[in-house]
This record gives structure tokens, C-alpha cells and sequence, in this order.
């Protein structure tokens, strides 16, 4: 890979990673505030569900998509590809990844849509207590999705030209015992 796109892209899904990890700290302080609050005071922080459902859900869902992938850590089935060479491993998952960054850049473009449309409707949730803005958790799914699909692309025509190359990189072992 160009060393340059990829400290670039590394250096992003590592800022995404930490989005989402702020996401799930904050999540958990908020519902166990809201627990404690219900149980000790009988008084729950106000929207808790709407928030965590809006908002740190979404970011610790997609948010930390590029770092996985860049991981190569994506669930994968292996049953008809572990007795592959390194070489035919790489070529078919260069392929693969190549049609996968098709499809989630798609699903990257349609959020875009949808955040565009969330952003001019100006999208709110109204809950018991109070409006909810959520138009910009729509920006959380295609920021995910766009950084995982260059990934995809950079991993797959990485394992393309490993493959034509013959070389014996191939991606990283499983970790898990192979089946016999």
C-alpha cells in the first residue's frame, strides 16, 4: 500500500476508534446514572433510551468499522478457503474485498443521502421529555461506512498484487484451531 495513504487512513480509523470508545463510556456512565438514579432517588436520567439508542449506539457501531477492517478482524468463514495456498488465498480475498468495497461504498453513498436529507429535514426524535435532535447521528453510518470501504480497496488490490507477485504474504493467520 502507499505508505502515505495509509498512515493517513490508519491515523483516521484511530481517531473513529477513539469516537467510539468516548461513545461506549459514555453510554455505560449514562445508563448505570440512570440505574442508580431510578433504583436509589427514584429519579432515571431524562431520554437515557432515546440517547443511547440515537446516539452512542450508532457511533459505537460504526465508528470503529475501519479499524476492524483494517484488523482483518471482520467475521469470516474459512471452511472452503483454509486449504488454499498463501497466493490463491490472497488473490480470491483481493477479489473479494474488491466487490465487498463496492457494496459498503454504496451502503457509504446511501448514507449520505440519507444524512443530507436528515440534516435540511432537520430530524428530531420527541420523546416524553424533551426534542431529541438527531440528524447528526445519520453522518455516524456513512463516515463508517466510506473509511471501511477504503480499506477494502487498499487491502484488496494489496492482496491482488501479492498474489500476481507470488509472494508468500498473504493475510494474517487465523487464530483460532483449523479444522481437520
Amino acid at each position: 500500500m502507499n505508505l502515505t495513504i495509509e498512515k493517513t487512513l490508519n491515523a483516521l480509523a484511530n481517531v473513529l476508534l477513539l469516537f467510539g470508545g468516548i461513545l461506549m463510556v459514555l453510554m455505560m456512565l449514562q445508563i448505570t446514572l440512570s440505574v442508580l438514579g431510578r433504583y436509589l432517588i427514584s429519579q432515571p436520567i431524562p431520554g437515557t433510551l432515546e440517547v443511547v439508542s440515537s446516539y452512542y449506539m450508532v457511533g459505537v457501531v460504526f465508528f470503529p468499522l475501519a479499524y476492524v477492517q483494517r484488523q482483518r478482524e471482520h467475521i469470516v468463514v474459512e471452511l472452503f478457503t483454509q486449504k488454499l495456498s498463501p497466493r490463491s488465498l490472497a488473490g480470491l480475498e483481493g477479489v473479494i474485498y474488491l466487490l465487498s468495497s463496492l457494496y459498503v461504498g454504496m451502503l457509504a453513498w446511501r448514507g449520505f443521502l440519507s444524512a443530507f436529507k436528515a440534516y435540511d429535514f432537520g430530524e428530531t426524535w420527541t420523546t416524553a421529555y424533551f426534542d431529541l435532535i438527531t440528524w447528526p447521528t445519520y453522518w455516524f453510518v456513512p463516515i463508517g461506512f466510506t473509511f471501511m470501504t477504503l480499506y477494502l480497496l487498499l487491502q484488496g488490490m494489496n492482496d491482488l498484487v501479492m498474489a500476481w507477485r507470488n509472494n508468500q504474504i498473504a493475510p494474517p493467520p487465523a487464530k483460532h484451531l483449523p479444522i481437520e
